[in-house]
Formats: structure tokens, C-alpha cells, sequence
């Protein structure tokens, strides 16, 4: 838009605002009437602003109203001749009239038969762009790529003519590769290749100087190399030059599209009678080799190389990025290259001044060709995941591109560091751009987590925000936000958070300081994406340990787990969301390994002694941990569940359930509020009575003490004024109900007892509860009932 909305072309009454918003809503008799105008500022040759405004507009009612994309047959008889024949306008003219055909394509009514006058050869680029358009409809790709193709060898065309019909053939092979024969590739493949090794080497004389009294051959300058010197073999991009000459910006050209060519067509499925030519891979190769010989002969000394202009120093670190991506294509081809190319490109590891992505694509290549070179890859794993990593965690693009490389080499990266040890700075990649990164990481999160890394995951994926936070910090500096302590121990709080390394294998005890450090950034949009994104990994991680991990690792998760469900950053969503997924986990755990409940009898007791855990919105959490001990402390799970270990687990929910009472009695006015806008209180009161009373089923001795509490429960919160009546109701009836439930022991065990789990085989028709459990269980209720009346 940038071309209809310059100043120079804006000459329309229309704002740009207004001209978008008339073209959305335009009707099709106003767009008729925009047709008949555009016609008569044609017919009348008059090739004047008021002409290009209106085919401008007519261009942008085509691009933002699909409906439309017809044009009448006298307007685009109209358009095609002041597009093709001579003397019919200026350029900018013409480029819109080629616009607005290329617009309307597929389209009945444009039909290039044939490029011979009245068509302007000078024309010709733009109506190409109506050509591929138009695809092969009416035969029109069929009936002139052999022409085109012939024109890209330089077959009777002008430069401009050769560089569009290049252009055009590169779309094709995108777009259309059906309609490429294996001909057609062998002639382009030739005609690269002449291009890219076969340019003049000498730079162009000077096309606005006067040549007089001067010889054009006096007049011709050497090309010089990156180095200031005279050009030592064939002309690259690399040449310097103050003027170039058309088939040296036809090189530029040929090896600007050289790796799409190459990768459509030699890396996927191969056209019929497509093979790589070995003249054509020594001379691409030999080309990128050039490329890279070149670069090594910018100034190897820091001072000398900073002095270059920073465009500059972009440049040629971007054309040995991309010779290296070519090579790479090759020697994916015919390994017998590979040897070659990386004795060449090995000199550039250790140079100063090594962009980022320059490295990046030296360790793919280093990676993807590592069987074919005995190679160690350490050295520059270390070197772009420890260093360039931490410096340049910001670069989106290089952070994109180390994702996908990461993926892609996943099978291969496993035998070195990069998973193990530097996942930390790939988290700091996610952090900074986590809306971007997450679907990718989401798929590379299973080659991160392994024995020795599950557990430090675990906790960095919860503290994502807080890397998302501290990497703020780290850009802007502490100076930026004053809140940031600048103590020794901040200090240390913050190598952690942005430490480079893994093998930590936990985290640290100073959270809290950590969390109030960072708090003021919670309102921060990256932190809040980070936020946003971190219940999604953790899903992930966990549902992953829980397949792949071992017993192990499920016993110390799930400990960690009780730890860290207090420790969150505060972001309400964010908690509520984590808290969630480690409440969902809790249990899946527990499913699989139902003997955790002896292993970590003493965890689990710590954890549900504090009545306050339920508070501050972990009750959902707290209440499975509830759950779990009177699902599963049983000896029927695990025979080391003695009557200790039961009578254990009944004086730590007895004193639950009394003491949630006496906090609803007291006078603290805070401390009532807290339980009772926090926290459920029916529901969480409900679960530990059944877990009692499942405790009883699991241990006989239980069975009195347990009936014995539930009477005083009943009572008491029967009496607690605090609850309202709604609240007490259903506490006082389930309590009841038990009682009469464990009045009949036999019908007790049938109904609490746990149940073992069903084989996933097992139909609808086999969940059906036994007659004799259902009938005990109306009895129960019709007994509670009959005591109510």
C-alpha cells in the first residue's frame, strides 16, 4: 500500500482512511460507475495524475473486496492495451494496469496469446505477474514456458526481461511445479550456473558519466575484494564496485534464489527425470566456497572489524549464511561434499565478530552432517547455546530459528549438552517471546525432559513469569526500576533466575524474596504471556513424567508438588490456573502408584495437618490430598498400611475438622473471613467426613473413634451460628449418613471401601453397583430421614 498511499501518488479527494473504508463498502452500482469512469480517463489519452488516480482506486476496491473481482470486457480490453503496446503512459501507469489484471485473475477475459508486437517488449515483466496470476488456465503456463525458459537463458531478451523471466520461473516451481518439465529445470540449473560463475569481472563504467574523449574501456573499474584489494577469481556478491553491470546483477540475482530452487527441487519428491548434475554441484559449491574465502578476508582484529560499517559487516554475514544453507542442501545430496565444505567452513568458527546467525548455521551444518565428518560439535554447542544464547535471548528471529533447528535435530542433539545442560537459555527464548514460541515449544518440551532435568523443568516452568520478569529487568537495567533491590542477595536471586546452565536439579529457598523482588513486573505484558502460557507446559511436563518416568521420579515430583502449590508468583489467574494442573496430577499420580501413600505417609500428614494449606486458593489442591489418604490408605494398595499408619492418618483429619470449626468460632474477625470467602466450606468439610469414614472401612479398630467424631462433628456445626443454614445442612446429613452407614459394617466396606481400578476394556454394563450395596444405601438414607422427622 505504501505505492497508492505516497504522497506522490495521493492526489485523490479520499484520505487513505476514507478510500479503505469506501472500497469495504462499496455497492455493486457505485464500482460499476468507478469502472465506466476508470474506462473513459483510458479512452481518452490523457496519462495524467487523474488518470492514475483512478486506476489506483480501482486497484484498491479489487484488493479489499474480494466480491468484486470482475472487470467489464471493454475495461479490460483497455487495461491490456495500455499495459502492452508502446507509448501508452508512464511506468507507474503501466504498473497498475498490470496490478489490476493480475487482480481479476483467474480470469476468461485475460488471455495472453502471445508476447509479438503490438506487445512492448519492455512491457513484458509485468505482464508476466497476469500470466502466473492466470496459472495454466486456458493453457496459458503450457504454451509459453518454453518461451520463458528460453528467455531466462538469455535467448534473444533484454536484462530486464532475463531477470523477470527468472523470477516468474522461480514462482512456478512454488507455485505450479507440475507444469516444470524435467527440461525446463535442466535449462534454468545451466542457466544458474553460467550466471553465478561466468559474470564479467570488471565493474561497470560509470552510466551517467560522459564518455567523450575517453575509451569505455579506460573508463572500466576493477572489482575489489572485502579487504580493499583487486578481485582475485570470478565476480560474487562480495565484489565491491561502484557500478555493476547487468549480468553481474544477474549473479546477485541467480544466487539469491539459488536455495529455494535447490530445495524444491532436490529435497523433497523429485520430478521424473530431475537429477542433480555434477557439474552444476562443483560450480554452486565452488561459488559458496568463493563466498566463504571472501568473508575470512574482512580484518580478523576486533578494532579493524568494528570499524566497518555495521551494514556492511550485516551483509557478508548474511551471504555466508546464506552459502551455507546452499552447501547444506548439497551435501544433504552427495556426502562425498561434506569433508570439503566443512574444512572450508571451520575457519570461521572462533573468528571475532561471528554473528548470531552465522553461528547458528554453522552448528546445523555441523549437526547435520556429523556422520559424514568426525567432528566434535561441543565447542560450538557451548558457544551458541551458553553465550551468544544469553546475549542475544531478544533476537526473535534467531530465537524462531533455534526452535526449529532444536527440533529438527532433536534425535541428533540428545548426544550432546544441549537438552541436559542449556535448557535453561532455551526457556529464556520462551519467556521473551512466549506467544510466538509456545506451539513450538510445546513440541520440543518431550526432548527436554529426561532423569536429570524433569525436576529443575519443573520448577522453571512454573517460574516462567518470573524469567520473563528478570529478563525485563536485564534489558532495561535496575536502574529502570527502582523497586529492584541492588543488595547481594538480589544479586544472587537473579544469577539464579538467569542462570545459563541446568544442574541445579531443584530451586532455591529464598522464592518468596524472590517473588516480592519481581512483584511490581507482574503487570507487565510479557510477563503476563508468560504467565499465560506456563499451566499449558506444565501440563505437558507432568502428563510426560507420568507416562515415560519411573517410580522415582513420580515419588519426588509429587512431593515437590505439596511444596510448590504454595509457592506460586502473584498472578491470580496464573496461581488459579497452575493449581489446577498440579490438583488434576495429584490424583493421576496416585492412580498409577497408589503405594505414594505409605512412602510419603509423612508429607501427606505435614501437609494436611495445616488447615490453612486450604486457604488462599489451594483448596481444591488440599481437598485431593484429603481424598487421596482416605482413598488409599489401605492395605488392599499396600501391606505396609498397618493400623499405625491409619490410626495416623485419623488423628491428623480429626484434628481437621474440629479445628475449621474452632477458626469459624473464634473472634478474629480476619481469620473467619479468610475461611469463609476462600474456601468451600461444606464441600472440604464433606471429604474429610468420608475420608474418615473410609479410614474406618480400611481399619476396623478405627470404627468407633471414627462414629464417635462424626457425632461431635454433627453437633458442633450444627450449632456453629457462623455458617448459614444452607452451609450447615449438607454438613450435618452427609455426617449422619455415614453413621448409619458404618452402623452396618459388611454394608460399610461395600459402599466406602476404595475400588480397584477398572480395566479399560470393561463396558457400562459391568459399572453397575451390587443390589446389596444399592438397597444399604437407601436404607441409610431413609433412616437419616426418619431421625430428621
Amino acid at each position: 500500500f505504501f505505492f497508492f498511499f505516497s504522497p506522490a501518488v495521493m492526489t485523490s479527494k479520499l484520505t487513505p482512511a476514507q478510500l479503505l473504508h469506501h472500497a469495504r463498502v462499496i455497492t455493486d452500482g457505485l464500482f460499476a460507475r468507478e469502472c465506466t469512469a476508470a474506462r473513459k480517463v483510458l479512452v481518452n489519452g490523457d496519462r495524467n495524475k487523474e488518470c492514475i488516480d483512478t486506476l489506483r482506486q480501482l486497484c484498491v476496491f479489487l484488493m479489499l473486496n474480494p466480491r468484486l473481482l470482475k472487470l467489464p470486457p471493454e475495461l479490460v480490453e483497455q487495461i491490456w492495451s495500455v499495459m502492452s503496446e508502446p507509448q501508452q503512459g508512464p511506468p507507474r501507469l503501466r504498473l497498475l494496469c498490470g496490478l489490476a489484471l493480475a487482480l481479476i485473475c483467474p480470469s476468461e477475459l485475460v488471455r495472453v496469446s502471445s508476447f509479438e508486437p503490438p506487445v512492448e517488449r519492455r512491457q513484458i515483466p509485468i505482464i508476466l505477474s497476469a500470466v502466473l496470476a492466470q496459472g495454466d488456465r486456458y493453457s496459458m503456463l503450457t504454451q509459453h514456458l518454453p518461451t520463458i525458459v528460453k528467455w531466462a537463458a538469455g535467448v534473444e531478451s533484454e536484462a530486464d526481461v532475463r531477470l523477470s523471466a527468472l523470477s516468474f520461473l522461480s514462482h512456478v516451481n512454488l507455485l505450479y511445479p507440475e507444469f516444470l518439465e524435467a527440461s525446463h529445470v535442466s535449462n534454468v540449473n545451466n542457466t544458474l550456473l553460467d550466471l553465478l560463475m561466468h559474470a564479467s569481472t570488471a565493474a561497470a563504467i560509470n552510466p551517467f558519466g560522459r564518455q567523450m574523449f575517453s575509451s569505455p574501456t579506460k573508463q572500466q573499474a576493477v572489482l575489489l575484494e572485502l579487504d580493499g584489494t583487486k578481485s582475485r577469481d570470478f565476480f560474487t556478491i562480495f565484489n565491491i564496485a561502484r557500478f555493476y553491470s547487468a549480468d553481474q546483477v544477474m549473479n546477485m540475482y541467480a544466487f539469491s534464489l539459488l536455495y529455494q530452487w535447490l530445495l524444491l527441487n532436490y529435497t523433497g519428491q523429485e520430478k521424473a527425470g530431475v537429477e542433480l548434475p555434477a557439474n552444476f554441484k562443483e560450480g554452486v559449491v565452488e561459488h559458496c566456497l568463493r563466498l566463504v574465502e571472501q568473508a575470512l578476508c574482512m580484518p580478523a582484529e576486533e578494532k579493524a572489524y568494528q570499524a566497518m560499517a555495521p551494514l556492511d559487516r550485516v551483509c557478508v554475514q548474511a551471504g555466508v549464511v546464506e552459502a551455507v544453507r546452499i552447501v547444506d542442501v548439497l551435501c544433504t545430496r552427495d556426502h562425498s561434499l561434506t569433508p570439503r565444505v566443512f574444512s572450508a567452513l571451520n575457519r570461521h568458527v572462533g573468528r571475532p565478530g561471528v554473528q548470531p546467525h552465522l553461528q547458528l548455521a554453522l552448528l546445523k551444518f555441523a549437526v547435520a552432517h556429523n556422520d559424514d565428518v568426525v567432528l566434535d560439535i561441543e565447542p560450538l554447542v557451548a558457544a551458541f547455546f551458553g553465550k551468544v544464547l544469553r546475549a542475544r535471548f531478544h533476537d526473535s528471529l534467531l530465537a524462531m530459528e533455534t526452535i526449529t533447528m532444536c527440533l529438527k535435530y532433536a534425535p541428533k542433539l540428545h548426544k550432546s549438552k544441549v537438552f541436559t545442560v542449556y535448557f535453561p537459555n532455551l526457556l529464556k527464548l520462551l519467556a521473551w517471546s512466549p506467544k510466538a514460541l509456545c506451539r513450538d515449544y510445546l513440541r520440543l518440551l518431550p526432548a527436554l525432559v529426561g532423569a536429570n532435568t524433569y525436576m529443575e523443568m519443573f520448577h522453571s516452568i512454573i517460574d516462567l513469569p518470573c524469567l520473563a520478569a528478570a529478563l525485563e529487568v536485564s534489558i532495561l537495567g535496575p536502574e529502570k526500576h527502582l523497586h529492584i533491590s541492588t543488595s547481594p542477595i538480589a544479586g544472587a536471586l537473579f544469577n539464579y533466575i538467569l542462570r545459563d546452565e541446568g544442574g541445579l536439579g531443584g530451586t532455591i529457598d529464598r522464592l518468596s524474596d524472590l517473588h516480592a523482588m519481581l512483584q511490581a513486573m507482574s503487570e507487565s505484558s510479557r510477563v503476563l504471556a508468560a504467565a499465560m502460557i506456563a499451566p499449558s507446559l506444565l501440563d505437558d511436563l507432568l502428563s510426560i513424567v507420568l507416562l515415560q518416568a519411573d517410580y522415582a521420579c513420580a515419588h519426588a515430583l509429587i512431593v515437590v508438588m505439596m511444596d510448590r502449590v504454595q509457592k506460586l508468583f502473584n498472578i491470580p489467574s496464573y496461581c488459579r490456573e497452575i493449581r489446577m494442573v498440579l490438583s488434576k496430577y495429584f490424583l493421576l499420580y496416585f492412580e498409577k502408584y497408589p503405594k505414594l501413600i505409605f512412602d510419603i505417609s509423612h508429607e501427606l500428614s505435614d501437609f494436611a495437618s495445616n488447615a490453612r494449606h486450604a486457604t488462599g486458593g489451594n483448596e481444591q489442591f488440599y481437598e485431593h490430598v484429603i481424598w487421596a489418604i482416605g482413598e488409599y490408605a489401605s492395605s488392599k494398595w499396600d501391606a505396609r498400611c498397618t493400623a499405625a499408619v491409619l490410626v495416623q492418618f485419623h488423628v491428623v483429619l480429626e484434628e481437621i475438622l474440629f479445628e475449621i470449626n474452632v477458626d469459624l468460632n473464634t473472634d478474629d474477625i480476619d481469620l473467619k473471613r479468610h475461611w469463609t470467602k476462600d474456601v468451600k466450606i461444606p464441600r472440604l468439610v464433606c471429604i474429610i467426613l468420608v475420608a474418615l469414614a473410609k479410614l474406618a472401612t480400611h481399619c476396623q479398630d478405627l470404627l468407633p473413634r471414627v462414629r464417635l467424631a462424626l457425632t461431635k462433628a454433627a453437633k458442633q456445626y450444627s450449632e456453629n451460628k457462623v455458617l448459614p443454614a444452607a452451609w450447615r445442612t449438607p454438613i450435618v446429613e452427609r455426617a449422619m449418613q455415614l453413621i448409619n452407614t458404618l452402623k452396618q459394617p459388611s454394608v460399610a466396606s461395600a459402599v466406602l471401601a476404595s475400588c480397584a481400578p477398572r480395566p479399560k476394556t470393561r463396558n457400562h454394563g459391568a459399572t453397575h453397583a451390587d443390589p446389596t450395596s444399592v438397597h444399604a444405601v437407601v436404607d441409610s438414607y431413609n433412616l437419616v430421614n426418619a431421625e430428621h422427622r
